[in-house]
């Protein structure tokens, strides 16, 4: 790809400590992960997988055990806190649920002016001006500067959320489950919205979702997650005509086959949790596991349309 990376994770490894429990929850496992200028990063997996954690950690929200995050050629992780604030105006997070994300007590017109007076140095005139301007930019009144956010319906909700994180115009955005809550209509006019301001606005987008149909329509490439792993990377249109991965390939028969039956997914369910095995995490729900897979963890290998896959069936291709 001719385009330049923004950001680059390099063996990134969380684990947080569970209570009453002798083992620790290992969150993320040696993920490396490119995100290159101007493209939109489809980060897809089941709800638990390590999606969020992985969006925290490389906003450094939360910090990692170990690895590295490359932003625009910098480390960024162990900032300190006057360097983080300056990372902000550039970074940005668009939260899962709009209404949890403002504040009530605040009205818009305050919690869109904030983030300008924190990272710029317009004046008031200057600031409202920008405010009504991205007012204009998603198609809602000016009356709405006087609104609290309770009185806002779920759609409106989610845009300011994203005005907020816009208004000072970041090179790159996370958007965590930004329209899992808010209905099919709705759902809509906000992804139509997000890629409008990606063109407007020279966006590079991590979008996170666990709907495969949305992901695909988001994205330029899809990068899919698995028990802290990420199992699967590479075109969105090349891993949704042709999912690699047994566990991608699971995933789109999920949403194919509107009657399909879960057959011993109890009796794989326990055994993923209790056997202990140090190899593919997804081998105890693999229909093509070997002994090999129990014990061994698969390396990311390269296929011939450029996907990227952590699977022995793929070590010679």
């Amino acid at each position: 790809m001719s385009k330049d990376i923004i950001l680059k994770c390099t063996n990134l490894n969380k684990e947080f400590a569970k209570k009453n429990k002798k083992k620790n929850l290992k969150a993320l496992k040696d993920i490396n992960l490119e995100v290159y200028e101007d493209e939109i990063l489809g980060l897809v997996g089941e709800s638990g997988c390590g999606k969020s954690t992985l969006a925290k950690t490389i906003m450094q929200l939360i910090e990692p055990d170990s690895g590295e995050i490359i932003y625009k050629g910098k480390n960024i992780v162990g900032m300190k806190s006057e360097e983080k604030r300056k990372l902000k105006k550039d970074m940005q997070y668009v939260f899962q649920d709009p209404k949890a994300a403002l504040n009530y007590r605040k009205k818009v017109g305050w919690l869109l002016e904030e983030p300008l007076k924190v990272h710029t140095k317009l004046n008031k005139k200057q600031r409202l001006k920008r405010v009504k301007e991205m007012l204009d930019l998603v198609g809602l009144s000016h009356d709405y500067i006087d609104r609290h956010p309770y009185g806002l319906s779920g759609g409106q909700a989610q845009r300011i959320a994203i005005l907020c994180a816009l208004i000072n115009n970041p090179s790159f955005v996370i958007a965590d489950e930004a329209v899992s809550a808010l209905d099919v209509s709705i759902q809509a006019q906000i992804l139509n919205f997000l890629q409008c301001l990606k063109e407007e606005m020279n966006l590079t987008m991590i979008f996170i979702t666990h709907d495969l149909s949305v992901c695909h329509y988001m994205s330029d490439r899809i990068a899919v997650m698995y028990s802290g792993r990420i199992v699967e990377i590479g075109d969105a249109n090349t891993i949704y005509e042709n999912p690699k991965h047994p566990y991608t390939q699971e995933l789109f028969q999920s949403i194919l086959t509107i009657h399909s039956k879960m057959t011993d997914f109890k009796t794989n369910l326990i055994e993923k949790f209790t056997c202990g095995h140090g190899g593919c995490e997804y081998a105890p729900n693999c229909p093509y596991k070997t002994n090999r897979c129990k014990i061994e963890e698969p390396k990311e290998y390269e296929t011939k349309d450029g996907s990227k896959v952590r699977c022995f069936l793929y070590e010679s291709k």
